[in-house]
């Protein structure tokens, strides 16, 4: 009895060296990949911060230098892509194009034939019937875009476009005002799709 005892003394000895040894126990979260972003523009880096939070996941991305990151078909975009690599425009300041962004909408060939005159960030894709914006950062995108749909709308005259996204292309606009150009511009393009329906166009080609 007393060796049965004097076993189970040593065996308790053990087990406290044992894992008094040892680190203590630690929860560890999973990092998530989006923690750092890994761009060599710091602009950029922190447009998909910001992103992010208010998109959620990507689509796609590619999380190093020169990456990007891309979200499809989130209203009002078609698409929404911030890269690390950036090319300059000259109109009406020089500024850096990381955010290139796509709306479903209609404009008539009026428009379209000015918008060169508006911007030179400013394209649109007939075929698709997309209005592709570039810009520096996510609210002068969403901005830019407004005073397009606007003006397309009837709501806006062409000079007044040209003076506001110049104005905000030098003066960029603050973060605070991105829900309500964002909540106007997808009032105004609801207006245009439904007014325009039948000149929208949709995938129709599959083989």
């Amino acid at each position: 009895m007393d060796k049965l005892f004097l076993l189970l003394i040593l065996f308790i000895i053990i087990l406290f060296i044992y894992y008094s040894n040892k680190e203590p126990f630690q929860i560890v979260e999973n990092e998530s990949p989006f923690d750092s972003i890994k761009f060599n523009s710091k602009t950029a880096s922190s447009v998909v911060q910001f992103c992010i939070n208010q998109f959620g996941v990507p689509t796609y991305y590619d999380n190093n230098a020169n990456g990007y990151f891309s979200w499809y078909n989130f209203f009002p975009f078609e698409e929404l892509t911030i890269t690390d690599k950036s090319y300059a425009s000259y109109k009406p300041a020089r500024h850096c194009n990381n955010v290139y962004a796509s709306f479903r909408v209609y404009l008539d060939n009026n428009i379209v034939n000015n918008l060169e005159t508006i911007n030179d960030s400013l394209l649109y894709d007939k075929l698709t019937t997309n209005l592709i914006v570039r810009s520096n950062n996510i609210e002068n995108v969403m901005f830019i875009a407004l005073q397009v749909v606007l003006l397309q709308n009837g709501k806006r005259k062409l000079e007044e476009v040209i003076s506001m996204i110049n104005s905000t292309i030098i003066n960029p606009i603050s973060i605070d005002q991105f829900q309500l150009h964002k909540a106007s511009l997808i009032e105004e393009l609801n207006e245009n799709n439904k007014i325009n329906a039948v000149l929208l166009k949709t995938q129709n080609c599959i083989e």
